[in-house]
């Protein structure tokens, strides 16, 4: 819903990306606004990012028979693996290398499906579904997850810069969408189920970790992932740049910052994400967090940006639709973080420092 407004928006207003639309719209300050929140879902995924890595050479280790899961060894683990691959990465301007990895990583979220696939037709004829598997539940948890799937799938925020050269007719656009949501919720649907069925409550928050460190076909999988969040880390890295050139310096663009500046933003945007990984001990919690951002980008902004561009007021018949999803978005973002951060204090439960 959320895209198809931001849609129509482009049909009212000649923009080349969200972040101009709101500055249109909205003027200064709520462009200062959206540029928080993008950094805020934009560093939550980047922190999950050095998450999964570490828990990927963690499990390598442990393959090898070295036990490095003690929390003091992650944290050096984290460490050195953010500043040794995904940090360098994001030193050059020049994407080539980095566009060639993004585009492999089409093959592994494929593989993983198939592995996936493989793993249950092999487990579920002997063992059975999970004792803890139920069909459906509701309680506080849903929040958290709400805020995991409203930054999976924060599509509205990078809609438009998508579409920009795209047909302006609705309905091609529109089809462009659904289609856009229908490959990527089945793209983690099916897994999910299956993975599901196999481990129940016992899943781990990083589901490549419910897997043994000995299991062959998973230890090719966790190759794959952990290549995808190495050369994303960067991606989103040069984003985060972008919006913290525009909030400090004024300038979009990062690469057309001095030396010194550019150096400064660098290090912000490198520094947070890997402090907060270092002693995060699941992703999850991150990316939950992150929801706060999702949450609103999804689902206020496109809302809010209607109404203001509407030329009517708040309480007019033809916006209250909009007001109420603006307050859905701003709830369900306030809820979420109260929850993601309860999750987060939970994950620290029972972690042995030694």
């Amino acid at each position: 819903i959320a895209s198809m407004i931001d849609v129509k928006l482009t049909q009212k207003i000649e923009c080349s990306g969200f972040d101009e639309l709101v500055l249109k719209v909205m003027g200064k300050w709520g462009s200062v606004t959206y540029s928080i929140i993008v950094i805020i879902f934009l560093f939550a995924s980047m922190i999950a990012y050095l998450v999964i890595g570490g828990d990927m050479i963690i499990s390598w280790l442990s393959f090898a028979g070295i036990d490095a899961s003690s929390f003091k060894y992650r944290i050096w683990i984290v460490l050195i693996y953010a500043l040794i691959i995904p940090v360098v990465l994001m030193i050059p301007k020049n994407f080539f290398l980095i566009g060639i990895f993004s585009a492999a990583s089409v093959f592994f979220i494929f593989f993983y499906i198939i592995a996936t696939i493989i793993k249950t037709i092999q487990y579920l004829p002997k063992h059975g579904i999970a004792k803890t598997m139920v069909i459906a539940k509701f309680d506080q948890s849903i929040f958290s997850s709400i805020g995991v799937y409203a930054l999976t799938f924060a599509l509205p925020t990078v809609v438009i810069a998508l579409l920009h050269p795209y047909s302006r007719d609705y309905k091609d656009r529109r089809n462009v969408v659904m289609a856009c949501f229908i490959i990527t919720g089945s793209l983690t649907v099916i897994p999910s189920i299956l993975l599901y069925l196999i481990f129940g409550d016992d899943a781990d928050g990083n589901i490549l970790n419910s897997f043994p460190s000995n299991d062959v076909l998973f230890t090719i999988v966790r190759v794959g992932f952990f290549l995808i969040v190495s050369f994303s880390f960067p991606v989103l890295g040069k984003s985060v740049m972008c919006n913290w050139s525009q909030l400090i310096f004024h300038t979009n663009h990062a690469n057309d910052l001095p030396k010194g500046k550019y150096v400064a933003v660098f290090i912000i945007t490198t520094l947070v994400p890997i402090i907060i990984a270092m002693f995060l001990p699941q992703c999850k919690p991150a990316i939950a967090v992150g929801g706060l951002g999702g949450c609103l980008a999804c689902y206020t902004f496109p809302a809010l940006l209607w109404i203001l561009s509407s030329g009517k007021k708040w309480n007019d018949k033809s916006n209250i639709a909009y007001v109420i999803f603006a307050v859905f978005g701003i709830a369900l973002a306030t809820i979420s973080t109260y929850q993601s951060i309860v999750d987060a204090i939970d994950a620290f439960k029972g972690i042995s420092f030694n």
